[in-house]
């Protein structure tokens, strides 16, 4: 059913809807201005309306990705001139707060910790929930003692405490806390026949499994040294976008190619 049919009537005939989010009955609106407005989910009533970039105009246009943790609604965003940002929105105070700004940014996510992961050219970035811890690491070190430096694309922390890392070309990195040291799985450990061009886009979770998404397929890795082999039913040639597993523990994959696949237990 219609939720609102005036969506765009932003004031600006070339402002475009980016996003959305919905936090209890509250629904709230992304722009490609900057703008966000925030409805009554059941009134369907506009309550306010908030930009971080209202004074000075917003830079960042080229993309936008949103991340709910608590009361706060993060969100990155970058330019095409190579700029990116990290903002954030305390729905209780309705205050804006700037957590970084340096150059482009791959992805975003919030832990249950509340430690933000901002993944890039240049490494990942850890930055806690008070803003006051900001680190980023640009050269990972191998648990035989290689030092490697990467493009990181994407990551995920798993029900284990587990950190992995998706990097351009170069397969996954993954880090558990007990040990201290990353370990690396290389394009080599997937069952593709040409690792080249393999890079990592998003990670998902399924009945024990991780599930990680790639310009070449959709791998599952089960825990065990057999590497990761191909999820049964989807193309190989799949270029995997975005992870989502939904309340009934469906699996939604968004693909480049391909549409949208459904993935509910091993289907």
């Amino acid at each position: 059913r219609l939720f609102i049919d005036d969506v765009l009537d932003t004031g600006s005939a070339d402002d475009k809807f980016y996003d959305l989010e919905v936090r209890d009955s509250l629904v709230f609106l992304f722009f490609k201005s900057g703008l966000m407005n925030c409805y009554n989910l059941y009134e369907k009533t506009l309550l306010y309306k908030a930009n971080p970039y209202e004074n000075t105009g917003n830079p960042y246009t080229a993309n936008l990705k949103i991340v709910p943790y608590k009361n706060y609604l993060y969100q990155l965003r970058n330019s095409y001139r190579d700029l990116g940002s990290v903002v954030r929105f305390n729905i209780s105070t309705r205050a804006w707060e700037t957590v970084f700004i340096s150059t482009w940014q791959n992805a975003l996510t919030v832990d249950n910790d509340g430690i933000c992961r901002v993944s890039s050219p240049m490494g990942i970035r850890s930055i806690d929930e008070t803003l006051k811890e900001n680190n980023l690491i640009s050269e990972f070190q191998m648990a035989d003692g290689r030092i490697i430096e990467t493009e990181i694309s994407t990551q995920y922390k798993d029900s284990q405490g587990g950190l992995w890392l998706g990097t351009v070309n170069k397969g996954l990195l993954y880090y558990h806390p007990d040990r201290f040291k990353f370990r690396k799985f290389g394009p080599s450990f997937f069952e593709t026949s040409n690792g080249n061009g393999l890079n990592s886009h998003c990670f998902g979770y399924n009945k024990g499994e991780i599930l990680v998404g790639t310009s070449r397929g959709l791998f599952v890795f089960s825990g065990n040294e057999n590497g990761l082999s191909l999820f049964p039913g989807i193309p190989t040639d799949v270029i995997c976008n975005t992870i989502f597993q939904d309340s009934k523990a469906r699996i939604w994959l968004c693909t480049n190619n391909y549409g949208v696949y459904c993935i509910q237990g091993n289907h």
